[in-house]
């Protein structure tokens, strides 16, 4: 067989190097929720306090995965209530690596302006959740009200728990303290369990950080629990719910707390999304003896589903 001549090539396409979308909407009863991809970064291990490296490297290579680091993704989450548009937090922007920042195309792709954000949700202050909070020293949602923990504030503002920290945490209280002053009046401080209304229910999950929480949706008899930073890795803390990141404000409360969630989960059947499972981030939580395991939802073909 001879080669085509130069006539009879066809053009074919680039390799593209992102995905089409990065967008991904679900129905909850009466309420939409779209997860909204806000990028990745690369972390190394020593990010864990434990378990040791081989440990991790075994639980990486077992879920068929590259090993010596993990690559993690960040989803942010839009609920629209059909009264109301609420975001749970903001993406990292440029306060967490180069290959964040993609949450305003998101918002973008899945029609929705930021003076259209009503309220915002920020689960914790790290800077991977609020960075795309603000732009220099204006807020990135022009009409919207921001909820976040007062524990959770106190926390990340304080110059003394600044001094206390680990070492890579310690810019993150500056950006804290940038996000404060963008916000301003704006910020509604809180504590505890808080009901928005509408199905909507804050969780408080602390340990993480002292003011971490999640958003349980309930809706003509669905329920989804968005749970943010409950779990960092999938392949990690389902199987080792003790596992412990250097930047935890309280490793074994996030232990406990990781496992009573994780255990009403299974006991409920309850759907899960968190932000830093593999996109779009749905799924279950399976008991398996003492420990977990996670089971993604299948794409769901309409949102309605």
């Amino acid at each position: 067989m001879t080669d085509p001549s130069p006539q009879t090539l066809r053009r074919l396409p680039a390799f593209a190097a992102a995905q089409a979308t990065t967008i991904y909407r679900r129905r909850i009863g009466a309420i939409e929720v779209t997860a909204i991809s806000d990028g990745y970064v690369d972390l190394p291990h020593d990010i864990w306090k434990s378990p040791a490296p081989r440990a991790l490297d075994d639980a990486l290579h077992a879920a068929f995965l590259p090993t010596g680091g993990m690559r993690q993704g960040l989803t942010c989450y839009l609920v629209n209530t059909g009264r109301r548009l609420i975001l749970m937090d903001g993406g990292a922007a440029g306060e967490f690596g180069e290959h964040f920042g993609e949450l305003p195309q998101g918002l973008a792709a899945a029609g929705v302006a930021p003076e259209a954000i009503d309220l915002v949700l920020v689960s914790h202050l790290h800077p991977d959740h609020i960075g795309g909070l603000f732009r220099g020293t204006a807020a990135a949602f022009p009409k919207a009200h921001l909820l976040v923990d007062a524990a959770e504030l106190a926390f990340w503002t304080s110059t003394h728990e600044q001094a206390q920290a680990v070492e890579i945490a310690q810019p993150w209280f500056d950006t804290a303290r940038r996000w404060q002053a963008a916000w301003g009046e704006r910020i509604e401080t809180f504590s505890g369990e808080r009901s928005l209304g509408e199905g909507l229910t804050i969780v408080p999950l602390p340990g993480h950080t002292v003011g971490h929480f999640g958003l349980m949706i309930e809706s003509e008899g669905a329920r989804l629990l968005i749970a943010n930073d409950l779990v960092f890795h999938f392949a990690i803390n389902f199987q080792n719910p003790d596992a412990a990141m250097i930047w935890e404000t309280d490793s074994a409360l996030a232990a406990r707390t990781r496992r009573a969630a994780l255990d009403r989960a299974a006991t409920d059947r309850l759907l899960v999304a968190a932000s830093h499972l593999p996109f779009p981030s749905f799924g279950h939580v399976e008991r398996r003896g003492t420990a977990f395991a996670w089971a993604p939802e299948p794409w769901q073909h309409r949102a309605g589903a």
